[in-house]
């Protein structure tokens, strides 16, 4: 039987994808991607925070442990850079919310690949090719999608507090 930690935890993360993922696909002049990014800051916490009870239902460090203070700390980054708006601003609250996105999605395929299909025979140091992918690919993906969007939003005024969120590019 699952533990409530652990049922807690999955609703907490589906969440927070679901959440997190419509706001990537809002334009940013929507004035919900404002108001669902505050929800996907405050889900990214509580999801860390249910990942470390998880993890204290195994002997010594898990997982869960290890990764669920960087993961909030992308969000974290990007959350505080959003509010404060210094010179910057811009960059950092991509990279962070971005990185967060890219933790969670790993940390979601690093639980999901294993009961799905995992064994194999090619080892790339020693690992299972299916445990290098699942731990290499989310950030190679989730990284080209921060710097295109860095570049993208390049073309704006990366100065403190603008007055709009127009993008900058229309469609």
């Amino acid at each position: 039987m699952l533990h409530v930690s652990i049922i807690s935890h999955i609703v907490l993360g589906v969440l927070t994808i679901l959440i997190g993922g419509y706001n990537l696909y809002l334009k940013k002049s929507n004035p919900l991607h404002k108001n669902l990014g505050e929800a996907y800051h405050w889900l990214m916490l509580t999801t860390c925070i249910s990942a470390l009870f998880v993890g204290l239902r195994h002997k010594g460090l898990s997982p869960f442990e290890i990764l669920a203070y960087p993961s909030y700390g992308f969000a974290l980054l990007g959350y505080v850079s959003a509010k404060m708006r210094f010179t910057g601003w811009l960059r950092w609250h991509i990279t962070g919310q971005g990185g967060s996105y890219i933790a969670l999605w790993t940390a979601t395929l690093f639980q999901l690949v294993p009961r799905l299909y995992w064994s194999t025979e090619f080892r790339i140091l020693g690992l299972p090719l299916m445990f290098c992918l699942v731990l290499v690919l989310p950030g190679v993906i989730g990284g080209y999608f921060i710097g295109r969007t860095q570049r993208k939003w390049a073309k704006v005024n990366w100065k403190s507090k603008p007055e709009s969120d127009a993008s900058p590019v229309q469609n």
